[in-house]
């Protein structure tokens, strides 16, 4: 998604997980639930760190994953 130009925000699980739980009132952890909270605090929190592509830290992962 990033090197196709996606903005990407990297929203803390903290503050997603506090999100769920001021927005329902109770703990249950659902995919539905937690997407919710994500978005919430993406949208409402500002200072989140916005995620770029870098090719040559990607080469370097996949150079780092070969078998030896």
């Amino acid at each position: 998604m990033l090197a196709d130009g996606e903005h990407i925000l990297d929203v803390p699980a903290k503050l997603s997980v506090r999100a769920r739980l001021l927005d329902t009132g109770h703990n249950r952890k659902t995919d539905a639930y937690d997407a919710h909270a994500v978005a919430v605090v993406a949208v409402r929190t500002e200072g989140l760190r916005v995620l770029s592509y870098d090719g040559q830290l990607e080469a370097l992962r996949m150079l780092s994953d070969l078998p030896r």
